[in-house]
């Protein structure tokens, strides 16, 4: 693991594998995860096998709705993931994102957009997410 990619895939599939023991109580068949995440996500989002056993051996990171639905579903912790997300603040945002509702938006307080600001801030300096300048 040289890169700072590699890491965040190795603690992203440990926080992964954390959470479903957790959650399912054992760690489900990537089939059965597969099934679950669809359900979970009220028929909105699929996610093949191959790309789940992808995410438990630390090959891949999810795209980031994926990644969302996974911190709401089991309460991924995040600062597992980026440890920058752990010493950014002084007030210590919250590690997931579990009262972030984007049904009701219109009801977001500054300190639910902090947190998913510093999310996305830790994607960025992870380089996971790779910023595209559009030009027009």
């Amino acid at each position: 693991m040289t890169s700072n990619t590699e890491l965040v895939k190795h603690r992203f599939a440990q926080e992964l594998t954390r959470c479903c023991a957790s959650h399912f109580k054992t760690i489900p068949s990537n089939e059965q995860f597969a099934r679950d995440f669809f359900l979970s996500s009220k028929y909105k989002m699929k996610v093949s096998r191959e790309t789940v056993r992808k995410w438990f051996k630390g090959e891949s990171f999810p795209d980031l709705d994926h990644f969302l639905h996974l911190i709401d579903w089991l309460s991924l912790d995040t600062t597992n993931i980026f440890p920058l997300l752990a010493t950014q603040s002084a007030n210590h945002l919250p590690a997931h994102l579990e009262y972030l509702n984007l049904e009701g938006i219109e009801k977001i307080t500054p300190k639910q957009i902090d947190a998913f600001a510093s999310l996305l801030s830790a994607l960025k300096k992870s380089n996971i997410v790779v910023i595209k300048k559009i030009h027009k």
